[in-house]
């Protein structure tokens, strides 16, 4: 980037995250939380972490619907206080 002329621009990285189905936990994704916000904002081309999935989708199809920081019934899972303290 910054042969071309872009080295004071940030990376943005988009829709990261972890469900918490098969073998990843809710601490699993806690412990994932935290560890990839200090990691990403550790460098100093680092622009946002974004989120995959606010809430889950309900379903039980797979991983797909089960990256959100709330349960689908609203309720929230442990990595969702990490996550605002992280992201802020």
């Amino acid at each position: 980037m910054e042969k071309h002329g872009d080295g004071g621009k940030e990376i943005w990285a988009t829709e990261f995250g972890v469900p918490t189905t098969g073998s990843h936990s809710e601490s699993e994704q806690t412990r994932q939380v935290t560890e990839a916000f200090a990691l990403f904002h550790s460098y100093p081309w680092a622009g946002p972490l974004l989120w995959y999935s606010y809430r889950d989708m309900g379903k039980a199809e797979g991983a797909e619907d089960h990256f959100g920081l709330l349960r689908a019934d609203d309720s929230r899972k442990p990595s969702c206080a990490d996550y605002r303290a992280a992201s802020y």
